[in-house]
C-alpha cells in the first residue's frame, strides 16, 4: 500500500529550503525535497507516524584562499553573533582571513577578490509533528 503526505510552505524564501522526512518511531529519514515555497507531496510506504523538518540553505561556513562563484551563499563562522548568510556578488578567491561581514543590507563586504552582500537572518529550522500519512 502507499500513502500520501502533502502540504504546503506558504512562506516565500530568499534561498531553496530542503524539507526533510523522518519515520517518528526511529528518526530515520524516509525522503528530502528542496523547494522555495508551494505545495510538497511525499509518497510513503507506512501508515506510521512521521515528522517534517524545513531548513534553509545558506551554504558553508566561509573558508580562507577558497575559489567562490557568483550565487555562492556563506555564513560567518560565528553564526551566535553574526547570524546572517551572505551571497556572492563578485567571484574570485577569498582572502587570507575571514573579512568582517557587514551585516546592513545591501553594504558590500570586499574578501581578497570576492564581493559578498547579506542576504537575510539565518532562519531557524522548522519542526512539524506527527504527521500521519493517509491511504491513496
Amino acid at each position: 500500500m502507499s500513502y500520501k503526505i502533502i502540504g504546503s510552505v506558504t512562506n516565500a524564501y530568499a534561498v531553496p529550503q530542503t524539507l526533510s522526512l523522518y519515520l517518528m518511531a526511529t528518526g530515520e529519514m524516509v525522503q528530502q525535497i528542496t523547494l522555495n515555497s508551494g505545495a510538497y507531496e511525499f509518497i510513503v510506504s507506512s501508515s506510521k507516524p512521521h515528522y517534517l523538518t524545513l531548513t534553509p540553505n545558506i551554504g558553508n561556513k566561509w573558508h580562507a584562499r577558497h575559489q567562490y562563484y557568483l550565487g555562492a551563499y556563506v555564513f560567518h563562522s560565528d553564526p551566535q553573533n553574526k547570524p546572517y548568510y551572505f551571497v556572492c556578488v563578485g567571484a574570485g578567491i577569498s582572502g587570507s582571513q575571514e573579512p568582517n561581514f557587514f551585516t546592513t543590507p545591501i553594504t558590500q563586504t570586499y574578501d581578497g577578490l570576492c564581493i559578498w552582500e547579506r542576504v537575510e537572518r539565518i532562519p531557524e529550522p522548522q519542526i512539524q509533528f506527527p504527521i500521519i500519512p493517509k491511504l491513496y
